[in-house]
């Protein structure tokens, strides 16, 4: 949420980046150290926040985006940009659920899209 602006609105941070996939990759190979698989949680972990940070103060794309698609359909405009990004299916969709939440394990929600997994999560290591 940019809560900085008035009426914020939502922004979408992802979590899958070059630095998380590298991190994630050290995790799985034996020959890396712990120390250099720290090293490299370290920069992915200082890369999602650069990108919270970013999502926070208008810095985001996806509303953007979103907001050019709106826009482009309510003026009934083609946009081979927005058809060519905006046609790629979605196949993932993660949530953080709120802290407050009686739920206390990450789970699947069900969607009426079978190729569509969302997964809500609740970060119990802030209370």
């Amino acid at each position: 949420m940019t809560r900085l602006f008035r009426n914020g609105r939502t922004e979408t941070v992802r979590s899958c980046s070059i630095e998380s996939s590298i991190w994630v990759k050290a995790m799985n190979d034996p020959n890396i150290t712990n120390t250099e698989r720290i090293r490299l949680l370290r920069l992915a972990c200082d890369y999602h926040q650069q990108q919270y940070r970013d999502a926070m103060t208008g810095k985001g794309i996806d509303r953007h985006l979103f907001s050019l698609y709106v826009i482009s359909k309510y003026l009934n405009l083609d946009s081979p940009f927005l058809q060519q990004v905006l046609q790629e299916p979605w196949k993932l969709s993660t949530s953080q659920v709120s802290v407050s939440s009686h739920s206390d394990f990450a789970r699947e929600k069900e969607h009426s899209n079978p190729n569509l997994h969302s997964i809500l999560y609740k970060n119990t290591c802030l209370q």
